[in-house]
């Protein structure tokens, strides 16, 4: 994992029998194809790939479009109002 190139072949056959947690993460994000092989480019995936994070967060949950009934997080019919609390 510390290698300037992981080979995908080396790592899927060691983490076969499980992988320490301080390899765990970054062992996941290679296998998954999250992050490239190559060191080197692996910092400058990450920024990428947080910063699409961010992006559809605020697109789908933070710009109105998803209602909080729409995910579960609020039930218009059964949800409690003010005045029903005391």
């Amino acid at each position: 994992i510390n290698s300037p190139n992981v080979n995908l072949r080396d790592l899927r056959r060691l983490s076969w029998h499980g992988i320490p947690d301080k390899f765990r993460a970054d062992a996941w994000q290679l296998l998954l194809g999250y992050v490239p092989t190559k060191a080197s480019r692996r910092t400058e995936a990450r920024r990428k790939k947080r910063n699409e994070y961010r992006k559809a967060l605020e697109q789908h949950f933070y710009s109105g479009v998803v209602h909080p009934s729409d995910i579960g997080l609020l039930d218009d019919a059964t949800s409690a109002s003010d005045d029903d609390l005391g």
